[in-house]
């Protein structure tokens, strides 16, 4: 099952960091505000345990935990109580489009 909030990260086509939302609640729509051109967004379900960068983000920055398991004796040191999922997908944005 997907964890609540999911983190959407848009890149532009050279890899820069765009735009960022987090969606709550299962009904909230994905409202990004994109200029025409070419993107890559990054969905992340299961950040709680996780830190995402906020600035100067790259598709290959580094996610960190910030909070270790401690909800059961017989989990893993430096393991994560929740998994990390991530899904992507390129798009092409143009003034035509309805909001991604």
């Amino acid at each position: 099952a997907v964890a609540l909030p999911i983190e959407v990260v848009a890149f532009a086509e050279g890899g820069q960091f765009v735009s960022h939302q987090r969606l709550t609640k299962a009904e909230d729509k994905l409202t990004l505000s994109l200029p025409e051109g070419r993107y890559r967004l990054v969905a992340f379900s299961g950040v709680g345990n996780y830190v995402v960068p906020t600035e100067g983000v790259t598709p290959k920055s580094t996610i960190s935990q910030k909070v270790l398991s401690t909800s059961s004796s017989t989990a893993t040191p430096g393991s994560a109580a929740t998994a990390l999922m991530r899904g992507e997908a390129e798009i092409r944005w143009t003034s035509s489009s309805d909001t991604p």
